[in-house]
């Protein structure tokens, strides 16, 4: 029972916010002034004294346009019944009048409350029409009574009292309520003030972190180099938050622990130094991949001994990240009690330390390029060192140079010198195996080169001879031009050469010849020491000597000379003119007296 009168007299709720206080403020009007309304219909029922015959008809038409009114709140239409309230109860109020006493009548007096409710629930405009509506019918009830078309009659105090009660319980609930509703605007005006002052001082704040935040995002990306980046990082955070107690942890190459790459205010003395997992601030928010928020150190369960002594309070640890994995630590400490890391703040250390991993892959990838860069500049420069040396080689005029490919043997390029040693044109051998041309005299041949040049990777000095009787030694040597495996090949005509040997074979034959079969004594000796190199038979006739005895040793071991200075004096005179011609010494007979 009291949860349906608790429905019953509950106002409606709306989407509309103005539409529910309307709602709220014409359900407590509309019900308290149907109570008195019909409290003063049953006074008169039970006492039968209703001063005019109108009152029977007035009163239960304001109860029925009350009620009327009150449903159609519960069914929404808010408006609407607040223009039957205005309109009908008007009407009826000016009925009354107008049936009764006129300007004396009480009814008049309740023209302020309907001016009010249609001020109030319809708007201005509809309360200044039903002011106008008010005063147009109490002059014309005055101007009635005043020409004398109307006699009005003087009700019984308590009557009249009665009735003046009833408007003036009503006129005060009404001003109540618009007093009540002032006042909860004023209440609504001032907490949404104070939200709106709240909220903008969050947007400011939140204006000046992005602000930072943007302006840091240029600074950084703009940061290249990896060491300039790490200090910039760590100056921007120490700006923003602060603190000068700022440090950055990176991680190893091979992953086994954090090492501080660099530290401000009290972590500079911690640089170098590794961290491995669940360590400290940095190991717990390696290990996690989350952000470890301390407020006080000195009370945390995972600090470490080492330094629990420094005064550290409020501390931070937001891990770096490359995708899902973990790259290094960023640590943010306070050491005042009164300083706090706010929501705002964590939300802004996670994208510095967001920013600062796209940062740091960046200058990463930077100098990796740059790496990169200089490496190939150097094998550039190499390759084009070895392509002109190569290109030297195969320019000279003196070594026939060709190469071709392994499987086929086919041309791909050759000097001027092949082309003149080989007989072949590069019209018509470019770009032609060398079987097509028929340059192997047996056809197992090349086959069988291709196996020994594949099992040491090159061959040397190897007898070739072209069409036309030219001779030289090849060099060969495996090489690859563009994934495709080929053959470097290298000739030197020694055609010559075999030609200028023959010659000096010859030559000898014919020296020799005639050395051993002369008549004329000859010997071969050096000039210095006189050491006997060669003699013919006429020399070991003539002198005595023999050869096997002789042969390497000097004139003064074999007692050439009788006086070593006239040998001296003959090798200087030899010296000086090339030739000595029918010397003066008996050699012989002086040979011949020693024996």
């Amino acid at each position: 029972m009291s949860e349906w009168l608790r429905r019953l007299f509950a106002p409606s709720i709306f989407e509309d916010e103005e539409k529910t206080r309307t709602a709220q403020t014409l359900n407590t009007f509309g019900w308290i002034a149907f109570t008195v309304v019909f409290i003063l219909l049953l006074s008169r029922l039970i006492t039968g004294d209703w001063l005019s015959p109108s009152s029977k008809i007035f009163f239960p038409i304001v109860l029925f346009i009350l009620f009327v009114t009150l449903v159609m709140i519960r069914y929404g239409y808010v408006r609407s019944a607040g223009v039957v309230l205005v309109v009908f109860v008007w009407g009826a109020l000016t009925y009354q009048a107008a049936q009764s006493d006129g300007i004396r009548d009480v009814a008049v007096l309740a023209y302020p409350i309907i001016i009010l409710l249609a001020a109030l629930l319809l708007g201005w405009r509809e309360g200044v029409v039903t002011g106008l509506l008010s005063l147009t019918a109490m002059w014309f009830f005055a101007w009635q009574e005043h020409v004398g078309r109307r006699q009005y009659t003087i009700d019984p105090p308590l009557d009249f009292t009665r009735d003046l009660s009833a408007v003036l319980i009503i006129t005060s609930v009404l001003v109540y309520i618009l007093i009540q509703r002032l006042n909860r605007s004023l209440s609504n005006a001032r907490l949404e003030l104070r939200e709106r002052l709240r909220a903008e001082e969050r947007l400011q704040t939140q204006t000046q972190y992005l602000t930072a935040l943007h302006e840091t995002t240029f600074g950084l990306l703009n940061r290249l180099e990896l060491k300039p980046l790490l200090g910039s990082i760590l100056d921007r955070v120490s700006e923003l938050f602060e603190t000068p107690h700022v440090a950055l942890n990176l991680i190893l190459s091979d992953g086994s622990a954090m090492k501080q790459v660099l530290g401000h205010g009290i972590f500079d003395q911690f640089d170098e130094v590794l961290t491995h997992r669940n360590q400290g601030v940095v190991g717990k928010a390696w290990e996690t991949g989350k952000s470890i928020y301390i407020e006080n150190y000195s009370k945390w369960e995972g600090r470490l001994s080492e330094v629990e002594g420094m005064g550290f309070e409020g501390v931070v640890g937001v891990p770096l990240k490359s995708g899902k994995d973990v790259t290094g630590i960023l640590l943010v400490a306070y050491t005042e009690t009164s300083r706090r890391f706010t929501h705002e703040k964590e939300v802004l250390l996670e994208r510095l330390a967001a920013l600062a991993s796209l940062a740091i892959d960046n200058a990463r990838l930077y100098e990796d390029a740059q790496t990169e860069i200089m490496e190939r500049r150097m094998v550039e420069k190499d390759l084009r060192s070895s392509e002109e040396r190569f290109r030297k080689v195969f320019n000279n005029k003196n070594i026939a140079i060709t190469i071709v490919t392994f499987d086929e043997g086919r041309f791909l390029e050759a000097n001027d010198p092949f082309w003149e040693l080989s007989g072949l044109s590069p019209e018509t051998a470019l770009g032609r195996s060398s079987t097509e041309m028929n340059l192997w005299k047996e056809s197992g041949e090349r086959e069988i080169f291709l196996r020994n040049l594949l099992k040491t990777g090159s061959l040397q000095d190897v007898e070739v001879e072209f069409p036309g009787g030219r001779t030289s030694l090849g060099y060969y040597e495996l090489i690859d031009i563009k994934d495709q495996r080929c053959i470097l090949c290298m000739f030197y005509d020694i055609s010559r050469q075999i030609e200028t040997e023959r010659a000096l074979k010859e030559s000898e034959e014919r020296f020799r010849k005639v050395f051993y079969a002369s008549p004329v004594a000859i010997c071969i000796t050096t000039l210095e020491e006189g050491r006997l190199l060669d003699a013919n038979k006429a020399y070991w006739d003539l002198t005595g000597y023999e050869a096997s005895t002789s042969l390497g040793r000097t004139v003064e071991e074999l007692e050439m000379w009788d006086d070593l200075e006239l040998r001296r004096a003959f090798v200087a005179e030899l010296t000086e003119k090339r030739s000595v011609l029918n010397p003066n010494y008996e050699f012989t007979e002086a040979r011949t007296n020693k024996q």
